[in-house]
């Protein structure tokens, strides 16, 4: 249903008529191809960077939750339960822009100040919730991680494989975020409901974090020559 190149159909890229005739062909962009790629382990490490970091945003839609639970001890922060939603949604838009600026100054660095945000915010929520200013500061953010998912994971695709192919490299590593997605909801229900309650959803957040880092500093320092 879906190619690649025009070749795979037995057509020519547009303009190749052109080339032919003796204008001359456009550069080729630097990169590699999907195949290749794929077997290289940095490819690997951006679908667990892709998987994990969408499994990390999905305890977004518990924080109203979260806030629910204190109903009896803190009626306050239980009653502003929509507004710590709406405070990470805030920081996932402004983490866009922010991340963004850092990203053009240097990967390494967005990844680290996302994944410190989203800890930060994680470690803030579950130590300090009695004070409603400190915990939609946390759901704030941990809004800055959740903008990961759509800033971080393609940046880090086109570093470590160039432009030559990245479009269907990077389809191929969001597969993996889609596939995460249909599952994350259903699973922080399970950690929730058991034992560990919000306390074990806050630390697993962390533990995600902790392997998305390491997973894209991985594919940062293994990116592909050619």
């Amino acid at each position: 249903m879906v190619r690649s190149k025009p070749e795979e159909k037995g057509l020519l890229p547009l303009g190749a008529g052109d080339a032919a005739d003796g204008a001359e062909p456009a550069a080729e962009s630097g990169g590699v191809i999907a195949a290749k790629a794929m077997h290289m382990p940095a490819f690997w490490a951006l679908v667990v960077f892709c998987g994990i970091i969408t499994l990390n945003q999905t305890i977004y839609q518990f924080l109203p939750s979260y806030a629910l639970s204190f109903s009896s001890s803190l009626p306050q922060v239980a009653a502003a339960s929509g507004v710590v939603a709406s405070a990470a949604m805030a920081g996932q838009a402004i983490g866009k822009v922010l991340l963004g600026i850092v990203n053009d100054r240097s990967l390494r660095a967005g990844v680290f100040v996302g994944m410190g945000c989203g800890v930060a915010g994680v470690l803030v929520m579950w130590l300090l919730p009695s004070t409603l200013a400190l915990l939609l500061a946390g759901a704030f953010l941990f809004g800055i991680v959740y903008a990961q998912t759509v800033v971080q994971t393609p940046l880090l695709v086109r570093y470590a494989f160039g432009s030559a192919d990245y479009p269907a490299i990077y389809s191929r590593v969001s597969m993996a975020g889609s596939l995460m997605s249909a599952v994350a909801a259903v699973f922080w229900s399970l950690v929730i409901d058991s034992a560990g309650g919000f306390p074990l959803m806050f630390v697993l957040g962390i533990v995600c974090m902790a392997i998305c880092l390491a997973s894209a500093l991985f594919a940062i320092a293994h990116k592909a020559e050619g």
